[in-house]
């Protein structure tokens, strides 16, 4: 597992990146945000991406970022909630490092998401009153990829070292 990437996965707003950033630390390994990272390389948003070059753009570029972390030291990569819905990233994550699925209650990802549905392209105009159903429907489609994951995280504010516990992570020397 030392050699590999840590893989966080699960739907938006379930901290994949506030836990990635504890992870790595604790690791003392490289953090890698795969949106943030995607931004860079595109020089724009992801919401502008979808907006003038839309989702299959974004899917494909999304799949060849996350194959270039092959080409990278070990490291915490944040994915995007969709990142192992397409283009076969599932299969290819499980073979190229451990993956973790953050799976927080809905209640806690609508909270989280409340504030920021606009920031969010597959959110965007979603009404207060109808983000629930919209969380729990798209949830409910990607969730049997999700749960492909080798871990599974149930809790809604888990602390890295739980996850490491978890993982059998013992600090930046490896597993236990």
């Amino acid at each position: 597992m030392q050699n590999k990437h840590l893989y966080l996965l699960g739907y938006m707003g379930s901290g994949k990146s506030h836990l990635g950033q504890q992870l790595a630390r604790r690791l003392q390994r490289p953090f890698l945000d795969l949106d943030a990272h995607i931004e860079v390389l595109e020089g724009q948003t992801i919401a502008a991406i979808f907006e003038r070059q839309g989702e299959a753009h974004f899917r494909a570029a999304e799949a060849a970022a996350l194959r270039a972390t092959a080409d990278t030291p070990p490291s915490v990569v944040a994915l995007g909630g969709g990142t192992p819905i397409y283009h076969d990233n599932m299969v290819w994550l499980l073979s190229h490092g451990t993956t973790v699925f953050l799976d927080p209650p809905i209640a806690v990802l609508v909270q989280r998401l409340s504030g920021a549905t606009n920031d969010r392209p597959l959110l965007a105009g979603t009404a207060k009153a109808a983000l629930r159903e919209q969380v729990a429907a798209m949830l409910a489609e990607r969730r049997p990829i999700y749960e492909q994951a080798q871990y599974h995280i149930r809790a809604s504010e888990e602390q890295a070292a739980a996850v490491l516990a978890a993982l059998g992570w013992d600090g930046p020397q490896g597993p236990k």
